[in-house]
């Protein structure tokens, strides 16, 4: 296994214009890895191209960052994130097929906004996140685009009471906002139970 540094900042849900949602062009995250080392990890929905994109720019500059392919998997109950994925995952399966899918590839399941009140249709909703609860990896913690903020404590606490990890950062638009908010990731926590490395 190579010998990464033990942390990094990363932004762990950006889109970049690959996803329909976002305009922001993948050259402008690299740039910002590039400038400041903010590893940003693309979350396109429903595609792995724009992490592809992304990823393969960044290990042209710097070859000992590792390959973190991610998307944000529309599923017949809303949205996951997989990191570390080895291949795209299709959408609107089952939560728990897509769940099994994520880690069939080594990978690390996120659940993103999961008590967003204005994502109706694409926040997981709560019963399917109590039932795949025991797979998942890490639970958002924080999501800007998130409106209220006893949304983003209720996804806190939630991940607290089921012992999940929790983060803080995502920023959907990197060419904007991107590195205000940041998680720090210590690699002993996560990355030793990633096959991807």
């Amino acid at each position: 296994m190579t010998d990464f540094p033990l942390s990094w900042n990363f932004d762990m849900h950006v889109h970049s214009w690959y996803s329909g949602d976002s305009a922001t062009d993948p050259k402008k995250i690299v740039e910002l890895f590039l400038r400041h080392q903010i590893l940003c990890l693309v979350t396109d929905h429903n595609t792995i191209a724009g992490s592809m994109e992304v990823c393969r720019a960044i290990r042209r500059e710097n070859p000992e960052i590792p390959l973190i392919l991610s998307e944000e998997i529309m599923t017949e109950s809303g949205e996951i994130i997989g990191l570390f994925l080895s291949e795209e995952i299709h959408p609107y399966l089952s939560a728990a097929e897509a769940v099994d899918r994520i880690h069939d590839q080594g990978g690390l399941v996120l659940v993103p906004h999961p008590f967003c009140s204005y994502r109706i249709s694409s926040a997981l909703r709560p019963g399917v996140l109590d039932e795949i609860i025991d797979r998942v990896d890490i639970i958002e913690g924080y999501n800007a685009r998130t409106v209220r903020d006893e949304d983003n404590n209720c996804a806190r606490s939630y991940a607290l009471s089921t012992k999940s990890r929790s983060l803080s950062g995502p920023m959907p638009t990197p060419s904007r906002n991107s590195g205000a908010v940041l998680w720090n990731w210590i690699r002993s926590l996560i990355l030793p139970g990633c096959s991807q490395l």
